[in-house]
Formats: C-alpha cells, sequence, structure tokens
C-alpha cells in the first residue's frame, strides 16, 4: 500500500474498506457508484488512498500505447528470426536434436 497509515491505523483503516465491501460490494448486489463513493470517503477519513489507480488516470497514454506496440512488434521480429535460423545455430528455436 502507498502511502497507507501507519501502526494500528492501517489495520482500522484495512477492517472499514472490507466492512465497506462486504455491505456494498457490486458483486454482492450494491451499486457500483455508492461503493466508490463509501471507499473514497473511508480513506478521506484516514487521509489515505491503497494505492489502486483511480478512473481519471485508467486510461492508457498514448506513449504508453506506444511502447507496448513496440515490445510486441520488436518480439515478433525477433521470434521470425529465431524460427529462420537452422536448427543447430545457437539462438535456434531449437538448437540441439531431441
Amino acid at each position: 500500500m502507498t502511502g497507507g497509515p501507519a501502526g494500528g491505523q492501517r489495520e482500522q483503516w484495512a477492517a472499514h474498506r472490507r466492512r465497506v465491501a462486504r455491505m456494498h460490494h457490486p458483486d454482492l448486489g450494491g451499486d457500483p457508484d455508492e461503493f466508490i463513493r463509501l471507499l473514497n470517503q473511508v480513506d478521506a477519513r484516514f487521509g489515505q488512498h491503497d494505492g489502486r489507480r483511480r478512473p481519471d488516470d485508467s486510461a492508457p497514454s498514448a506513449l504508453k500505447r506506444a511502447r507496448y506496440r513496440l515490445r510486441r512488434q520488436r518480439k515478433a521480429g525477433a521470434s521470425k528470426i529465431r524460427s529462420a535460423l537452422p536448427r543447430g545455430f545457437p539462438g535456434a528455436r531449437r538448437s540441439i536434436e531431441l
């Protein structure tokens, strides 16, 4: 937990969050908006947050998407090269006889 309360207050904070989750979680028939609002109230009461992403920063930035795309392309290119190498060549997919 980033920025969580210290000492015994951490247990109280976690207990309050669990209590809210047991009573208002959407999977148990609660309203999602009410659930989030109540969790935010608990966090504000203790002056902390749980370190999870909030709706305002949930969308990935264009830079993150570009990095992910480049990583996928690089991995696919390396895979294509390794599969084209001769079987006994070091670094090939199968560099030894099975």
